[in-house]
This record gives C-alpha cells, sequence and structure tokens, in this order.
C-alpha cells in the first residue's frame, strides 16, 4: 500500500548484515516488550515503513537476518514506538491590502493555503464570504460568487504543497472613518478532512469629506456700472460626509454688493453662506451679484480670487481666481434749444448747446461745432467759441463720464424776411478722440414779419398871409421789418 494513502505508518531503519549468504530481513512486533507475535519478511532492504497498525497503541519491534538456508540471526536491539497517522494537514490565513483603505476604494484578501500534512487532500474547496460593507469585484484562479459567497476548487492539493487565491473587493462610501471591515468567514475544506478556518482580518476603513469650489463670472466683459453675477459651485467629492460647511467670497474691488442667493450674507466686504451638512458625492451652487464701478478705465481687470469653503472635518479650500475684463467707452450727446421762437425778423436769437457723457469712461479732445444756419449772421459766443468758415467751434477738452456742459450762440436774423419764414439749425455736433462725431436733432425757428406804417405833416409858412398859399408836406414811413 502507498504510504500516503495508509491510515498510520512506523518506518523502521537498521544497519545492514554483511555476511555473504545473507537471503533477507524479517521484522517482528509486538505490543509487549520481548513479545513479538507478528512478523514481516521484508526480503533485502534495511529500512521499512509498517503500515495500518492502530493509533494510540505502542509496538515493539525487532529486526533479524537469515541466510540461504533459512537460518535466523539473533535479533537486533527492541525498539518501540506508537504509529504516526497519515492524512492531509490543511491550513489557510488571509491577508489584506491595502490596510487602511480609503472608502469606496478596492480592497484585496490573499487567501494562502497548504497541506503540511503526510498525504495528498483531494477535492480541495476554498470559500470566502463577502464582508459586509463591501461588495464583490472579482476573484482569481476561476473563483465564483453566489451568494454572497466566493468559491474557488484547486482539486488536489499534495502533502507540502501550497498555493494563495485573491478576491477583491470594494468598500462601501460614504463610510465613518475608522470603520472595521472583518472577514472572518473563509475556509479550506477536502475529501479527507473537516474543514478549516482561517482566523479573522480586519481592515480600517479611512474616510474624509473632500471639498472643492470654482467659480464662473457672467457676462464676461462686463461693461461698467454694469451687474456681473459669480456662481460659486461646491462639492463634496470625498467619502465621508461634512458638516458645518461654510462658503465665504469677498467682493472684489471696483465692485459694490448688489445681492447674493441662497440666504447669502454680507458683512465687512465678505458674502458668507452656511449651506450646513453637504453629503459624500453631494454638489451645489449659490450667485452673487455686483455692480462694476463707473467710470472704470476700459480694459480693466476685475479679479475674485478670495473665495472659498470650509467644514468641521477639514482646512479651507480656496478656490482659482477669476478674472472679469471691464468694457468701458465715452458715450457723447448733443442737443439744442433756441430763445426766442418765434423770433422777430432783425432780432437775436440765441442757441443754447447742451452736451453730456452719458457713458463709462472720459472722452478727451471734446469739440462741439455748430453751422451758423441761413437768414443769420454770427453775432457772439461763449466758452471761447469761435467762428470760421461759418462755423463756430468750442474745445471743451475732457468730458468725464457722466459729466455735462452747455455753449451758447448768439445769432441776429436777416430782416426783412417774409412772416413766417423757418430758420433751421440742423449742422451741429460733439466729437472726441475716443468716439466718432454725433449730430443733434435739427432745431427750426419760426420768423415773424409785419410792416409799421407811420405818417406826419408840416405846415408851410405858418403863420400865413389871408389870401395866401400854404403848403402842407405829408411824410410816411414804414418802419416795421416787412414791406407794405
Amino acid at each position: 500500500m502507498d504510504q500516503l494513502h495508509a491510515s498510520t505508518v512506523v518506518r523502521l531503519t537498521w544497519d545492514a548484515n554483511t555476511e555473504p549468504d545473507l537471503a533477507g530481513y524479517r521484522i517482528r512486533y509486538g505490543t509487549a516488550p520481548s513479545s513479538h507475535t507478528q512478523m514481516i519478511d521484508v526480503g533485502m532492504v534495511t529500512s521499512y515503513a509498517v503500515m495500518d497498525l492502530p493509533a494510540g497503541t505502542t509496538f515493539y519491534f525487532v529486526v533479524a537476518a537469515y541466510d540461504l538456508a533459512g537460518n535466523e540471526s539473533q535479533p537486533s536491539n527492541e525498539v518501540s514506538a506508537q504509529p504516526t497517522v497519515v492524512a492531509p494537514l490543511l491550513t489557510i490565513a488571509a491577508a489584506d491590502s491595502p490596510d487602511p483603505v480609503a472608502a469606496g476604494g478596492n480592497l484585496t484578501y490573499t487567501l494562502s493555503y497548504s497541506n503540511t500534512g503526510n498525504a495528498n487532500a483531494t477535492g480541495v474547496v476554498l470559500t470566502d464570504t463577502v464582508p459586509a460593507n463591501t461588495t464583490f469585484v472579482s476573484a482569481t484562479a476561476g473563483g465564483t460568487l453566489a451568494s454572497g459567497v466566493v468559491t474557488w476548487s484547486p482539486g488536489n492539493l499534495a502533502a507540502g504543497a501550497s498555493g494563495s487565491v485573491q478576491m477583491v473587493v470594494r468598500v462601501a462610501s460614504p463610510l465613518a472613518n475608522g470603520t472595521s471591515i472583518t472577514n472572518g468567514t473563509y475556509a479550506i475544506d477536502s475529501n479527507e478532512t473537516a474543514a478549516v478556518t482561517g482566523a479573522a482580518v480586519s481592515t480600517t476603513v479611512s474616510s474624509a469629506p473632500l471639498l472643492a469650489v470654482s467659480k464662473t463670472d457672467s457676462p464676461d466683459p462686463i461693461a461698467a456700472g454694469g451687474t456681473l453675477t459669480y456662481t460659486l459651485s461646491y462639492s463634496n467629492t470625498g467619502n465621508a460626509n461634512a458638516t458645518g460647511v461654510v462658503l465665504t467670497d469677498t467682493v472684489p474691488a471696483n465692485t459694490t454688493f448688489v445681492s447674493a442667493t441662497a440666504g447669502g450674507t454680507l458683512a465687512s466686504g465678505v458674502v458668507t453662506w452656511s449651506p450646513g451638512n453637504l453629503a459624500a458625492g453631494a454638489s451645489g451652487s449659490v450667485q452673487m451679484v455686483v455692480r462694476v464701478a463707473s467710470p472704470l478705465a476700459n480694459g480693466t481687470s476685475i479679479t475674485n480670487g478670495t473665495y472659498g469653503i470650509d467644514s468641521n472635518e477639514t482646512s479651507p479650500v480656496n478656490g482659482a481666481a477669476v478674472s472679469t475684463t471691464v468694457s468701458s467707452a465715452p458715450l457723447l450727446a448733443v442737443s439744442k434749444t433756441d430763445s426766442p421762437d418765434p423770433v422777430a425778423a432783425g432780432g437775436n436769437l440765441t442757441y443754447t448747446i447742451a452736451y453730456a457723457n452719458n457713458g463709462s469712461a472720459g472722452a478727451t479732445g471734446v469739440v462741439i461745432t455748430d453751422s451758423v444756419p441761413a437768414n443769420t449772421t454770427f453775432v457772439s459766443a461763449t466758452a471761447g467759441g469761435t467762428l470760421a468758415s461759418g462755423v463756430v467751434t468750442w474745445s471743451v477738452g475732457n468730458l468725464a463720464a457722466g459729466a455735462s456742459g452747455s455753449v451758447q450762440m448768439v445769432v441776429r436774423v436777416a430782416s426783412p424776411l417774409a412772416n413766417g419764414t423757418s430758420i433751421t439749425n440742423s449742422t451741429y455736433s460733439i466729437d472726441s478722440n475716443e468716439t466718432s462725431p454725433v449730430s443733434g436733432a435739427s432745431v427750426s425757428t419760426a420768423v415773424t414779419s409785419a410792416p409799421i406804417l407811420a405818417v406826419s405833416k408840416t405846415d408851410s409858412p405858418d403863420p400865413v398871409a389871408a389870401g395866401g398859399n400854404l403848403t402842407y408836406t405829408l411824410s410816411y414811413s414804414n418802419t416795421g421789418n416787412a414791406n407794405a
């Protein structure tokens, strides 16, 4: 019988007999000293395994040589031994990696198994239960999952042989920091043995919130004086909930606070929001609206770089700076009034030209022009206005955003001029280095004209002689501004 398939074994060795007619050896044994009731002829060998003796019993052994004639030598010294049980001895142990493991991460269990016995094991099966707070991902060596248990079937495992398999699980998330994941239900079994379980393995879970915040601006570019909206997007990409979450955003230079969503409040130039708790994987957004200063130089950059998110479990996290470009430009306007209207032919007519910069940037090199209208002649101009080729020019210079002013031009209406004549002034404008010329709306003035007749008389001579001639001279005139 194969020693590895026997139930017990006693292994004996002895020194060889050197006589030339040696024919073999006989082993004699029994259960009492010097009482050798059993014999085995082992032939020409100097070692032998006596198998299938009852376990737990002490046996006493001697060896004798015999020659070709059948003569037997004196027995050897007596030795005693209890039979060794022949059987597989299976072991199994598990190792975890990594430890600690992040919530939501993969955890690998390596099951190392061996047969340290003195017999082969057949029908070897390994099992491992997927531990609580994890889900199965994969298994090596053909491991299959059923009802939460992964099973491997290595088959036969020779005495002294060993091997390993792996099971990968994913740790639940979120999961409280310090949670212990215990894998204590794994085992090895075979046809020859009872199931052998391994020692429990515990893995510590490391969990923490991971907060992030970012910002967008709209519109960009922004007109000076306009409203600029910042949207703060925040999230918890970690594997644990965050509590006491607070967002802050500093109102940037060259702006003033207008409003905030989600209960944001302003204090000392800082807007604060208190979302409270933020679950792992959760996100949200808030908005802050500011008004851009005006005037402000075109191309000015408004930078918002002092905003962040914090919680009871984390250190403050700042967001990346956001810069918004300001677009600014002068917006010139000009208009005119006439006085008096109507105006008498031959009278003075005063034009008042009102101008303004309604834009978000100052204008430089501002010039106003006004053409002397038909049926008038230039009289004077305020603010240094000068006449050249029928055009009065004023050089205002710089005109700040929001600034305004006025100039006047006085003309004399021609006379005589038909009553109801319309004097139209439509060729006046304002210009600057930064703008195109802007013309004003036409202004029309009605002319009033009428004849004024007068008559007077003189007599000559006076006194006059009776019977003499007396001459009357009648003088008449039209002192009005229209023909009669």
